[in-house]
């Protein structure tokens, strides 16, 4: 079952919009060091063809159970500062595997200061908002035009 926003808020799992994600990445050209600090996990399944925001990594929600500690002892070693989880839409699955990372990370790394986070509006608002942007090129790869229109 997914837990719902304000129950993951109340555990500090918060949201981030599309438009903070897009200045976090853009910030990126200018502090290569900043990219460091924050990573992106895409838990899409097969919806997974067809683009991704750049840099993320993928791990697809059906192997995100046998992942997450993984994920966290990994991301807490590299000193991240936030990661955050999306899906298409981010009412579903992104969440999900926010909060049962969230739930990993507070079982076994206590002490760190990581911030879970998932994106509001998922992919399909990540698309929208940046695939005509002048450097979608920083945002955006492998964006099929099949799937999601010319540019």
């Amino acid at each position: 079952q997914t837990p719902t926003v304000a129950s993951m808020s109340a555990k500090g799992i918060k949201q981030i919009s599309a438009e903070e994600l897009e200045k976090m990445i853009l910030a990126c050209e200018k502090d290569t060091k900043a990219r460091e600090k924050f990573d992106v996990i895409d838990v899409r399944d097969e919806d997974y063809a067809g683009g991704h925001i750049k840099g993320s990594v993928h791990i697809p929600s059906h192997k995100f159970e046998d992942e997450a500690a993984k994920l966290a002892k990994n991301l807490v070693e590299k000193k991240k500062k936030m990661v955050i989880f999306h899906c298409m839409y981010s009412q579903q699955r992104g969440p999900k595997c926010a909060y049962r990372f969230y739930q990993s990370l507070n079982k076994n790394h206590k002490d760190t200061d990581l911030q879970v986070c998932f994106l509001t509006g998922g992919f399909r608002g990540w698309i929208y908002l940046t695939r005509k942007h002048k450097k979608k090129e920083l945002l955006l790869e492998s964006v099929s035009e099949r799937v999601w229109g010319s540019s």
